[in-house]
């Protein structure tokens, strides 16, 4: 099985971090890790860079991922941000 790099960082997550999944895996998968990793809610949201939607979770890794792997970013509530590594984001939250 290939698998592909992810490189993430998020809320309460202080680091650019970084796990490698199986291409077959889903996003929702991806995102129960990151939760499980850092202690954050599993009904955090997960974005891919340039995306103003969270990723659904029934997305295949491998539907997404490029030459240097995946860029996410974990939310604790929906944004309606863009996600850009490394800077600090402007982020509106619905919560419910």
């Amino acid at each position: 099985m290939k698998t592909v790099d992810v490189f993430y960082q998020g809320d309460g997550i202080t680091a650019l971090e970084h796990i490698e999944i199986g291409e077959h895996e889903t996003f929702g998968t991806l995102r129960a890790m990151i939760c499980q990793r850092h202690g954050a809610t599993i009904d955090s949201f997960l974005f891919l860079e340039d995306e103003t939607e969270a990723i659904e979770d029934y997305v295949a890794i491998g539907t997404k991922a490029g030459r240097a792997g995946i860029k996410a970013h974990l939310h604790r509530c929906h944004s309606e941000s863009s996600v850009r590594m490394g800077l600090p984001a402007v982020i509106e939250c619905e919560f419910d």
